[in-house]
């Protein structure tokens, strides 16, 4: 298993802390940014989004180009959305689920053996709601509709190479795994210091509107890292619990507190 079972409970029961986030954090760095190996398997998509359930809050991880972004908020581009959309890339892998295969390469419609609901179980419902009606709109328009419709011999034949690529991936000889802990050099903290200094200027995060390169992102965690720090008294190792609708400072929140090793639980607002 590349996650502990630990944390795949606490994503299952919504519970996930600060501290977990650095380590799925350090995991999907590793596979974006170091290990070419993983890098090779992941090559027939160019764009690759991570839908996460592990908060209220809808929160993407994107691989693009072999460059690794994340961030809150919506995606509404289709042509993104169809490449992959699951709330755990490593825990997709370890499960080779008939529905999953079809959204794999962008194929939206089987003609028969899968529902178009069953193929979205495991996406957030916002989510989910959403891709069904890209969805009914594909099946209203034949153009498109030929173009993400594919036979059930073909999705036999596709299923197969996927489930070869799977076994290819289970057999790697280096399986990427970070501690949590802040001071560690891989911590979330340190890795967007890293990338602000390198990459000024690459955007790290997109919400609605709103848009912040590494240097901004990480100024803005900085500065609410201070302000926890300073103002309100926080330290290593102290438990907050955090108010916030959907919005962008949640990230900054999330980090800051990450970054100065607290340990929080989000509590969206929005309802």
């Amino acid at each position: 298993m590349l996650i502990r079972d630990e944390l795949i409970s606490k994503m299952d029961n919504r519970t996930l802390s600060a501290t977990d986030l650095n380590e799925y954090y350090g995991i999907y760095t590793k596979i974006a940014n170091e290990s070419e190996e993983i890098r090779s398997f992941c090559k027939d998509w160019d764009v690759t989004i991570f839908f996460s359930t592990g908060s209220e809050a809808d929160h993407w991880i994107k691989i693009e180009n072999n460059q690794f972004s994340f961030g809150m908020g919506k995606i509404d581009n289709p042509d993104v959305i169809y490449k992959i959309a699951a709330f755990n890339f490593l825990r997709i892998l370890q499960w080779v689920n008939d529905y999953l295969f079809s959204l794999f390469f962008g194929m939206l419609i089987i003609e028969k053996g899968i529902s178009d609901s069953d193929k979205f179980i495991w996406i957030d419902s916002k989510i989910r709601g959403k891709m069904l009606k890209i969805i009914n709109k594909i099946k209203t328009n034949h153009e498109v509709k030929d173009k993400y419709t594919l036979s059930y011999e073909d999705y036999l034949l596709l299923q197969e190479r996927v489930r070869l690529k799977l076994k290819k991936f289970s057999e790697l000889k280096e399986i990427p795994w970070y501690l949590a802990s802040p001071e560690n050099k891989d911590s979330i903290g340190l890795r967007i210091e890293q990338r602000a200094k390198e990459y000024p200027d690459r955007m790290a995060m997109y919400y609605e509107e709103e848009k912040y390169t590494n240097k901004q992102f990480n100024e803005w965690t900085n500065r609410y890292a201070n302000y926890f720090l300073n103002k309100v008294g926080l330290k290593k190792g102290d438990v907050a619990v955090v108010f916030l609708e959907n919005r962008s400072e949640i990230m900054f929140v999330i980090i800051a507190m990450a970054k100065i090793g607290v340990i929080s639980s989000l509590i969206n607002t929005r309802q």
